[in-house]
């Protein structure tokens, strides 16, 4: 998977010096300065290579948010939203909302209080969360 991202990389960046070049050529035809193509084409390598890592870093950060939607929903509602760190530093995603308990908000640094309105919140909606992933899950 590296690989073929590295692969796709620099075929972007080739391509991307390609038409730096192009462009150098078709603007001052065959009077264009070396210097001046290869400085448009490395221009053109570096703009492309960005975008693609900025795209690379936005895909996979709502990939990662993608899984904590509820829990998110969740700490609105209950005006606690300064805990969504502990839930993603606990990897406590959506699915494993049913099944938290005390010990384990308590191991990701939840206090009490927060613990109380999470895990009433939980108990009063647990039917609907575990059936709700269940059917994402299964796509019933």
């Amino acid at each position: 998977m590296m690989l073929q991202k590295l692969v796709i990389s620099e075929k972007s960046l080739v391509s991307a010096s390609g038409a730096g070049l192009a462009i150098s050529l078709v603007s001052e035809g065959l009077k264009v300065k070396p210097a001046h193509a290869l400085s448009t084409a490395a221009v053109f390598a570096v703009v492309s290579g960005t975008i693609y890592k900025v795209s690379e870093t936005i895909k996979s950060h709502n990939a990662q948010d993608a899984f904590y939607t509820e829990t998110r929903v969740m700490l609105s509602k209950l005006g606690l939203e300064e805990y969504e760190k502990n839930f993603k530093k606990g990897h406590l995603t959506d699915p494993t909302l049913p099944f938290l308990t005390d010990s384990v908000l308590q191991e990701v640094n939840i206090p009490p209080g927060p613990r109380l309105l999470i895990l009433d919140h939980i108990q009063r909606f647990e039917y609907k969360l575990l059936y709700s992933y269940m059917d994402q899950i299964y796509e019933i």
